[in-house]
C-alpha cells in the first residue's frame, strides 16, 4: 500500500491532457514557432513538477512512465524546443495511460483518513501501552478501508491487553483474565469496598472513583463488542465498528490518564 501525492498527480495529467488536445501549441502557427526555445521560466517550473512526479511513479512501479520523465528532466535542463517538448509530454501521457491500466488505485472517503494518522489513542495511550500501537494502527487503517470486522479483531487484542494490565492492577488471579471474568471481580470489589470499607481489598481502599471511572469504560466495552467478537462468524458493520473503536479509545484514554502502565 502506497501513498501517493494524488493533488500534484491529477494536476500533471491534467496538464498533459491539455498537450494531447494541441491548446499548448495552439498559438504557434508555423514550423519556426514550434522549434523555438521554450523558455527558462517555462523550463524551471516543469522541471520542478516532474521531479515531484518523479518520485510519485516510483511509489505507483510505473518503471516506463518513470523512464520518459526522466528524459523529459534532462531535455528541460539542458533545453528544449517548444515541438520536442510537447512530443516528449504526449509519450508520457501515452505511458502513463498503459501502465495505469494494469494498476487499481483506491480513494479514502474525506471523513476516514484521519484514521492512518499515528498516536490514534493519544501519545498517553502510546507511552502507557507500547504493545498496543500496531494494533491501533492496524484498526484505523482497517477502518479507513472499510474492513470493519478486521477493526474490531485488533480493537479487540488492545483491550486484551487492558485486561491483563487491570487485572494486575486489582489484584485479580488468573493465567489469561478473561474481559468479562475482571470486570465481574471490580464490580464486585468496588461494591463490597463501598459498603465495608474495613474489610475491603486494599486494591480498591482509596481507589473507589479512580476504579469506577474504569470499570465503567469496561461496560461500555462489553456492550459493544466483547460477547460478540469470540465467534468466528461474526460480522460487524461500519456503525459497530466505529462504536466499538470509541469505546476502546474511551477505555485506554482512562487507563492511561489514570498512569497505570502495562509490564513490558
Amino acid at each position: 500500500m502506497e501513498e501517493f501525492n494524488s493533488l500534484a498527480f491529477t494536476s500533471f495529467i491534467a496538464f498533459l491532457g491539455a498537450l494531447d488536445g494541441g491548446s499548448f501549441i495552439s498559438k504557434a502557427t508555423n514550423s519556426k514557432e514550434l522549434r523555438e526555445k521554450v523558455t527558462d521560466e517555462i523550463c524551471t517550473s516543469r522541471t520542478e513538477e516532474c521531479r515531484i512526479l518523479l518520485g510519485e511513479f516510483q511509489k505507483l512501479n510505473l518503471p516506463m512512465s518513470k523512464k520518459t520523465m526522466e528524459k523529459m528532466i534532462e531535455v528541460l535542463s539542458s533545453g528544449c524546443t517548444l515541438e520536442e517538448y510537447c512530443e516528449l509530454a504526449k509519450d508520457l501521457r501515452g505511458r502513463l495511460v498503459d501502465e495505469l491500466s494494469l494498476r487499481k488505485l483506491f480513494f479514502i472517503e474525506p471523513n476516514k483518513v484521519n484514521f492512518l494518522d499515528i498516536n490514534l489513542f493519544g501519545e498517553k495511550v502510546s507511552s502507557a501501552f507500547p504493545s498496543t500501537i500496531y494494533d491501533i494502527e492496524e484498526a484505523g487503517k482497517c477502518i479507513a478501508f472499510e474492513r470493519w470486522t478486521s477493526a474490531v479483531f485488533h480493537l479487540s487484542r488492545i483491550a486484551e491487553i487492558a485486561t491483563v494490565t487491570i487485572g494486575e492492577r486489582v489484584g485479580y488471579q488468573s493465567k489469561k483474565p478473561g474481559f468479562g471474568e475482571v470486570l465481574s471481580y471490580m464490580d464486585a470489589q468496588l461494591e463490597k469496598a463501598r459498603r465495608d470499607r474495613n474489610n475491603a481489598k486494599p486494591e480498591f481502599v482509596g481507589s473507589i472513583q479512580p476504579l469506577s471511572a474504569i470499570t465503567a469504560q469496561m461496560h461500555v466495552v462489553n456492550n459493544a463488542w466483547r460477547q460478540r467478537v469470540a465467534h468466528l462468524d461474526s460480522k460487524y458493520t461500519e456503525q459497530e465498528a466505529i462504536r466499538i473503536w470509541w469505546a476502546t479509545k474511551g477505555l485506554m484514554e482512562e487507563i492511561a490518564s489514570q498512569s497505570i502502565t502495562e509490564k513490558i
